[in-house]
C-alpha cells in the first residue's frame, strides 16, 4: 500500500555475528574450539561473519542499486538456514 508512495519496505535478518561480546562470550577458553565446530557445521560458507557484513546489506537496500526491491527479507547468515 505503501509502494505507490515510493516507500519500500525490506528487511536483514542476521545469523551469528563475530561481535566483541560474542567472541569474548563464546571463542575464548575451553568451548572455543567447540563453538567454532558448531559453526562449521550449521553455515554453508565458511565464514565469520561481521557486523560490516550486515551493514554492507543494509546499505544496498538504502541505495538506488536496490530501488526495484520491496517486500524482501534478506536473511546475512552464511548459510545457516539452509540446513
Amino acid at each position: 500500500e505503501l509502494g505507490a508512495e515510493g516507500i519500500r519496505l525490506n528487511t536483514v535478518t542476521p545469523g551469528w555475528i563475530f561481535t566483541e561480546r560474542q567472541v569474548g562470550e563464546y571463542f575464548v577458553g575451553p568451548k572455543a574450539k567447540k563453538h567454532l565446530a558448531y559453526l562449521a557445521g550449521v553455515q554453508s560458507l565458511p565464514l565469520k561473519i561481521t557486523a560490516g557484513d550486515v551493514a554492507n546489506h543494509i546499505l544496498f537496500y538504502l541505495s538506488d542499486a536496490s530501488r526495484a526491491s520491496t517486500g524482501h527479507n534478506c536473511v546475512v547468515d552464511g548459510g545457516w538456514l539452509l540446513e
